[in-house]
């Protein structure tokens, strides 16, 4: 430090830092005077050839082509650049052709070596969310993979801003993601936080597979089972995702309290309900029993606070929704469509957050939901195929903000009565569009 400040103290200089991951670096040079900090961005497609080109030092057309594979191989990481191209400069289009397709599958040490020194400037909880991406969300939708992700702590919005600029990851979902672990790093000291096999069909002991994994954070699996079956004996309450395709129990485990549980999918389950009594999940924002045609009834949704999205299409057998829907703040997304036993929705009280209610098809609800209270936020109301005969005005003048009202197919529908004056937003209704058709 000395020498530094000796030799520069009366000269002008432009000093360029790289790779300076924490701002006491740049404390430590706090006698000299520093006009600007930038983050430098990753290399562009062109940077990123002229890189590569340089270090491969290829002139083939050949290998040009396929520099394109490099670049996309290395997501454009000059330290990663430099080394792939090292290690491909002496080497023809064959070889070149031959050494991508081990890449896929066998990295090059030098090339891991690198990768870990900027996975070793994370911190710790970015080090666990770069993890868990490569090991486990690689091929999940984004959107349910950030709730996951910050349901389990990690702060992902702002961890896989970090991650794209280290390019440890390239976008989301995580297709090319360079995968530092195999699958065995979901293994940590005997207990397997992962359970996923969504493209095969779980084994018929699967509850007994289950029940001893006491850390399990998020099961992703189907069965094919046409019998029900008691339920399994356990179930992890560190669970954050569940999607358990064809469920076959009736019930879920008495004492499951997951606490962190954000998502909760049964497709084409056989449970005749959720669980026996009260539970309270706060966390849930996902809940969808699509085609579980064994449903009955649903749980109170008091217990669900935080619930935004609720799918219950083609649940056949169900007869009843509890009243507490009506009064959920949280709620945007609400899908009922082909529930033909359903005779009647609660009375809507605070529903102030929902957005889109899907009621097509429940051709026994023979009355339009009973709004009690204005609300800004529906958008779409779908009744096709029911058996309501009116429309009746207060849809305008409580849902002020409404863009569009389907009742297609309702053959009892005697009257449609939206009268824009009786509307305290009439300026806004004005774009509402009505679908009509099929009835008398």
């Amino acid at each position: 430090m000395l020498k530094i400040r000796s030799r520069l103290c009366h000269k002008k200089v432009v000093i360029v830092l790289d790779d300076v991951t924490c701002h006491k670096h740049l404390e430590a040079l706090a006698d000299l005077v520093i006009d600007a900090t930038y983050n430098i961005t990753l290399l562009n497609d062109e940077e990123a050839i002229q890189l590569f080109s340089r270090h491969a030092q290829h002139e083939d057309h050949g290998k040009l082509i396929l520099s394109q594979n490099v670049i996309s191989y290395a997501g454009r990481l000059p330290s990663a650049l430099k080394a792939l191209g090292q290690f491909l400069c002496d080497k023809d289009v064959c070889e070149w052709l031959n050494a991508l397709t081990r890449l896929q599958d066998i990295p090059d040490d030098d090339f891991i070596k690198r990768l870990k020194i900027t996975y070793n400037s994370l911190i710790s909880v970015q080090q666990e969310l770069f993890l868990d991406i490569a090991c486990v969300f690689r091929h999940w939708p984004k959107d349910e993979a950030m709730m996951i992700l910050d349901a389990c702590g990690f702060h992902p919005v702002i961890g896989v801003k970090v991650l794209l600029q280290k390019a440890l990851i390239t976008e989301f979902p995580y297709e090319d993601i360079v995968n530092m672990c195999t699958s065995s790093a979901t293994l940590e000291n005997n207990k397997i936080q992962v359970l996923h096999s969504p493209n095969g069909v779980a084994p018929s002991n699967i509850f007994e597979v289950v029940a001893k994994m006491k850390k399990l954070r998020s099961i992703n699996v189907r069965q094919d089972v046409k019998t029900i079956v008691e339920e399994p004996p356990f179930l992890s309450n560190w669970l954050c995702w569940i999607s358990w395709e064809g469920y076959p129990a009736r019930l879920l485990p008495t004492d499951f309290q997951a606490m962190e549980l954000v998502g909760l999918k049964f497709k084409n389950g056989l449970q005749e309900k959720l669980w026996a009594e009260f539970k309270y999940i706060p966390s849930l924002k996902v809940l969808d029993l699509h085609g579980s045609d064994n449903l009955i009834t649903t749980p109170d949704f008091s217990g669900l606070p935080n619930l935004e999205t609720l799918v219950l299409s083609s649940c056949k057998s169900l007869r009843e929704i509890h009243s507490s829907i009506g009064s959920h703040e949280k709620l945007v997304y609400l899908d009922l469509d082909d529930c033909k036993k359903l005779e009647m929705f609660p009375p809507i009280i605070t529903m102030q957050k929902l957005e889109t209610l899907v009621l097509s098809g429940c051709s026994r609800l023979v009355n339009f939901p009973d709004i009690r209270q204005t609300m800004d936020s529906p958008k779409h109301l779908n009744m096709d195929c029911t058996g309501i005969d009116v429309v009746p005005s207060s849809v305008r003048q409580y849902c002020t903000d409404l863009e569009s009202l389907s009742v297609i197919g309702c053959t009892k529908l005697d009257a449609v009565h939206l009268d824009l004056c009786s509307s305290p937003k009439s300026q806004s209704n004005r774009k509402l569009s009505v679908f009509v058709g099929g009835g008398k």
